[in-house]
């Protein structure tokens, strides 16, 4: 243990002045927040020679018999350093060590020091969002006197945890910035003051990382001055000569500068207008001349952060932990359009070479990272080489950039350089590469024929006209495009390839509003695409589609067998009554020679099992039939690719289903006889002969996509599609590719037939059993706004409704299936709101009634923030347990959570607010006296940290425990099953979502009765009463939940926001 001492340039004098006045004024704080035992305190100050810069920490000094603790904290270069300090009867001061901690009776100290073990599993606020699981930083770090929170986790604290862990709120001061000199020159640099909330410098104002230290007393910094704060250190301490590494440091700065709130920052007029822009990434704009393929760099910044639609705001509090799966658009692209084509102009014809940095006019340059540059440089060579290099490049510029960059920088540095944008993929197409399917669509209005919209579906956007004229516009202007020859047409922002199917299905649109607006130009046949010596896209085999006319129709192929029904004998894993039907129905199906079927089970029943059990009697069957040797094929997303090698070795004997290939990744290089891809050149390029010796083969979507011609000519015994809603869209590659296999039978898999519309469905079967549903055209026609009776009937010809064989789907849910599960029960829990958070609920809707555009969505946001809770959590540490009886939800719950306790048993609690997840998990360990933190799982807690936790929840039973999770992060994935309870403290808008969570505790291991609480804040007022917010979610989610037992309805119809917005006004508001 050691002792602890002040640095020796503080004076009797100076202390005196300095920290025992200032100390004085604060003492009752002083003791609220650091005393543990003892009712009386005096500050007692020892001076010595420095332990470390900066070191100044006030420590009281308990005066009753007992021996008092105290959390102290110390700020230095690397982080904040806590620390639990002993004072002994005669006065003596000793740090504990952090492994001291855990034999020492911390009594109320035992929270924040739970606190401050939960942070060494956290990550660093500042390697979030994105970065790689195994290159994040954690927040704190053990040491051998105490734990230290990095300055950017403190400054990202918010203000509860900061008060419970001690800490000093955040400074009034604010920051002022004075350019000196010019930005090319050595002598550069920012003069920063602070200054007080008069404008007035603060005159010995000392910043060490996140905190800052004014008259004696120290403040934290919020994460915003912060961060800028460092941005203007990092800009200073750049070397003289280093101009790179200054305008990045600048870009750095500059990109902070307008996030920050005005009466925090003040800064001149130069870094006003000062723009320093750093590009960290790139992506490709294509173009053609005279049919042949060019390139354009377009630049990106280090991390996209677009802003959030205020709906998804109401849904997601937990922003850190969402990671953007869609693919970005170039108006996410780091320069401005005026300020790209100044780079690009300057990139391709003003510098023969490639520059560090670039002056783009106005105090305007953008900084440009090695990795970017060495890539840029790649990019000049291209569009210096041969059409047929150019066409080669901008079909696979990835490969490219690895072989030329990966050695030096790494492959996955050189991954996330490159950005795919939605451009580009649209792009392709526009050029040939690759060409969509255009469908028209109508949607009509109820009990008439008349339209009510319409417009053209072009791959994933749509176009909507509003009038018959602006068909008859469209069809103009596509007719000039063609003659012309421009390859599309902009139309609201849409590429829409110019050619003869656009204008047949913009004809059809016309003739079904007016016949006469614009006649109805025949259609012309449609010619597969040349690939000439200048250059066409892809080549991919030609499909019959199902679209406007039913070309192609073989759901019932071969010829019917006799079905044994048996167990395979490769199959070692007893199968549940539910997979054991999944067989016996796949076995029918197999038998009566149809083509395919769909496996549409919810998540958790075993498809992989009831798979791989067909899989290995499909073997076993045919050999008894004497078929001739045919392989199977087994298409996946390249996480799950290791999941079914895993899969084979735990259900099936040591022989598994063979001799396994895996054609993918790495491995597609030994199997290619020639160099490049198959829709490269249009012909087979992979080792076929050898393919078809294996007896199954292991790929990924896109594999099948770019090497789709060497599978198309072997014939296979089964296809299997495991999360087959990657072939969800009519109109993309990835369909086309399936479409193409030649296989007996093909088995899709996927717990969510449809994502986005019934379109997805109609494909999906469309690979399995071509020409069920009728043509595409048809089908969305009949079902796309179709009332519930008729989705009812297309969900019971998809089960095959009278029939004993043919059932096209099989789609079972948890609760209808797996037998043996303890029951469950939900609890719907309505609790009238208390005065305060009534009177906040009010105050939201008066001020909705003054709002303007938008005010719909603001008044959601605002009621499901009330409805939790009228105050922010950091009012809990000040009110204490009074803060629960301001919140009807949140005193049912601790109400329900008392019960639990009482009971021994174990619950989960989920909750979005990441701030009131912190708060609330130190109030459940001190309101039930729990020897830690409750585990907490949201975005910021790593995947292997999260099993860590699941582990330690899962093995002590027979104790009351808690966890508290964000439906996002802890709703997949997890098994819980140690509890029983489950308490959605704040709701989902999806009710798919909301089952997930409630299906870590329900499910194979449970051996309690599982009990489902929704604690629901209720307005006490009768004109309220029934248009509360949580009544009206809590409905619109059991019409969900509901409705999509009985029927197949996309999860989201656009719609939510608007009957929300509607179902919590009621008729009279007083808005004054």
């Amino acid at each position: 243990m050691n002792e602890i001492a002040l640095p020796q340039p503080y004076t009797n004098d100076f202390i005196a002045k300095m920290i025992l006045s200032p100390l004085q004024k604060n003492l009752a704080r002083i003791r609220t927040m650091l005393m543990v035992h003892g009712e009386k305190a005096s500050p007692t100050i020892s001076v010595s020679k420095p332990a470390a810069p900066f070191l100044l920490t006030t420590i009281p000094k308990g005066l009753s018999p007992a021996m008092s603790l105290a959390l102290i904290h110390t700020p230095n270069a690397a982080g904040v350093l806590f620390q639990v300090l002993k004072t002994s009867l005669l006065g003596r001061r000793t740090i504990l060590s952090p492994h001291e901690w855990k034999s020492t009776e911390l009594g109320s100290l035992s929270s924040p020091v739970s606190m401050l073990w939960r942070a060494l599993d956290e990550i660093d606020p500042a390697t979030l969002p994105g970065d790689e699981e195994g290159r994040q930083a954690p927040a704190a770090t053990l040491e051998g006197t105490g734990i230290q929170f990095t300055h950017q986790h403190v400054a990202s604290l918010g203000q509860a945890q900061a008060h419970l862990l001690g800490l000093p709120p955040c400074t009034p001061l604010c920051l002022s910035i004075q350019s000196r000199g010019i930005i090319s020159q050595d002598d550069f640099n920012l003069d920063a003051a602070w200054l007080n909330p008069q404008g007035q410098r603060a005159i010995g104002a000392l910043r060490v990382g996140s905190m800052i230290q004014h008259k004696g007393v120290w403040q934290r910094l919020p994460k915003t001055l912060y961060d800028l704060a460092s941005a203007i250190d990092a800009c200073n301490e750049v070397p003289p000569g280093d101009q790179d590494e200054r305008r990045r440091q600048l870009a750095r700065l500059t990109a902070s500068l307008p996030q920050q709130a005005k009466d925090k920052v003040e800064r001149d007029g130069y870094l006003d207008s000062l723009r320093v822009y750093h590009a960290a990434a790139l992506s490709l704009r294509l173009k053609t001349s005279r049919a042949a393929f060019d390139v354009e760099p377009v630049l990106f910044g280090s991390r996209r952060h677009g802003a959030k639609d205020l709906w998804d705001s109401l849904q997601d509090e937990e922003a850190i932990q969402e990671i953007a799966t869609t693919l970005p658009l170039e108006s996410e692209a780091l320069l401005p359009p005026a300020l790209h084509d100044h780079f690009a102009k300057d990139f391709m014809t003003t510098y023969p070479q490639v520059r560090s940095s670039y002056v783009l006019g106005d105090n305007r340059y953008v900084f440009i990272e090695p990795v970017v540059r060495e890539a840029l440089a790649l990019v000049k060579d291209v569009q210096q080489a041969s059409p047929e290099m150019r066409r080669d490049f901008a079909r696979n510029p990835q490969r490219y950039f690895q072989e030329r960059l990966g050695e030096r920088f790494g492959e996955t540095v050189v991954e996330a350089m490159f950005v795919v944008t939605q451009e580009y993929s649209q792009r392709v197409v526009g050029l040939g590469l690759w060409i969509p399917t255009i469908l028209p669509w109508v949607k009509r209005s109820p009990n008439t024929w008349r339209p009510e919209s319409y417009g053209l579906q072009v791959e994933d956007k749509s176009v909507t006209f509003g009038s018959p004229e602006a068909v008859a516009a469209a069809i103009r202007e596509m007719k000039a495009a063609m003659e012309r020859g421009q390859p599309s047409v902009d139309i609201q922002d849409v590429a829409i390839p110019a050619a003869q199917p656009t204008l047949d299905a913009l004809n059809s649109i016309a003739n079904l509003l007016n016949p006469v607006t614009e006649p109805e130009v025949p259609a012309a046949p449609l010619e597969p695409a040349v690939e000439t010596k200048a250059g066409a896209g892809p080549i991919f085999i030609e499909v019959a589609e199902n679209v406007e006319e039913n070309q192609y129709c073989s759901f019932r192929t071969r010829v019917p067998v006799e079905p044994h029904y048996r167990l395979p004998h490769a199959l070692h894993t007893p199968l549940k009554p539910h997979q054991q039907e999944a067989l016996d129905w796949l076995i029918g199906m197999w038998s009566s020679g149809t083509s395919g079927a769909l496996l549409a089970d919810d998540m958790g029943l075993g498809k992989t099992l009831a798979s791989l059990a067909f899989l290995a009697w499909l073997q076993e069957r045919r050999l008894d039939l004497g078929c001739s040797r045919k392989p199977i094929l087994i298409v996946a997303p390249t996480s799950l690719i290791g999941n079914w090698q895993q899969e084979v070795s735990i259900h099936l004997d040591e022989r598994g289903l063979g001799n396994c290939i895996e054609a993918h990744g790495p491995q597609i290089r030994r199997l290619r006889l020639l160099e490049g891809r198959d829709v490269d050149s249009g012909s087979a390029r992979l080792d076929v002969p050898r393919l078809q010796e294996a007896d199954w083969v292991l790929t990924t979507y896109e594999t099948l996509r770019d090497y789709h011609h060497s599978f198309a000519v072997i014939p296979w015994s089964a296809v299997v599609f495991d999360e087959m809603q990657k072939a969800k869209n009519p109109a993309s590659q990835i369909t086309r590719a399936v479409k193409t296999l030649r296989a007996d039978f093909s088995l899709g898999l996927t717990g969510t037939p449809i994502e986005n519309s019934l379109a997805d469905l109609w494909s999906i079967m469309d690979v399995l059993l071509p020409g069920f549903l009728v043509v595409l055209k048809e089908f969305m026609a009949s079902y796309a706004e179709a009332d519930m009776e008729t989705l009812r009937q297309l969900k019971a010809k998809l089960e095959g409704a009278g029939q004993t064989v043919f059932r096209p789907m099989l789609r079972r849910m948890k609760n209808d299936t797996l037998q043996g599960l303890p029951t469950k029960t939900e609890h719907v829990e309505h609790s009238t709101m208390p005065p305060r958070q009534a009177q906040a609920y009010e105050n939201a809707l008066r001020k909705h009634g003054q709002g303007g555009a938008g005010s719909g969505l603001q008044l959601l946001l605002a009621l499901r923030l009330v409805s939790l809770h009228p105050e922010a959590p950091d009012a809990w540490i000040q009110a204490g347990d009074a803060y629960i009886g301001w919140s009807a939800r949140l005193t049912r719950t601790m109400d329900l959570l008392d019960t639990i306790y009482s009971q021994r048993e174990k619950a989960l609690i989920f909750l979005e607010s990441l701030e009131l997840q912190a708060v609330l998990a130190v109030k459940l360990k001190e309101r039930y006296r729990l020897g830690c933190l409750p585990f907490v799982i949201n975005g910021k807690v790593p995947g292997a940290v999260r099993q860590q936790y699941v582990q330690a929840f899962q093995e002590n039973r027979g104790v009351f425990d808690v966890m508290i999770l964000s439906p996002r992060a802890g709703g997949v994935g997890l098994t819980l099953t140690a509890a029983n309870h489950v308490i959605h403290l704040s709701r989902w808008w999806n009710p798919a979502i909301e089952d997930q969570c409630t299906d870590r505790i329900y499910r194979i291991g449970q051996d309690k009765d599982v009990h489902v609480y929704y604690p629901m804040a209720i307005h006490s007022q009768p004109h309220l009463r029934d248009f509360s917010f949580d009544l009206r979610l809590h409905e619109l989610l059991e019409h969900k939940r509901k409705t999509s037992k009985d029927i197949l309805l996309p999860p989201e119809d656009g719609h939510e926001a608007e009957h929300l917005t509607k179902g919590v006004i009621p008729i009279h508001v007083e808005t004054h």
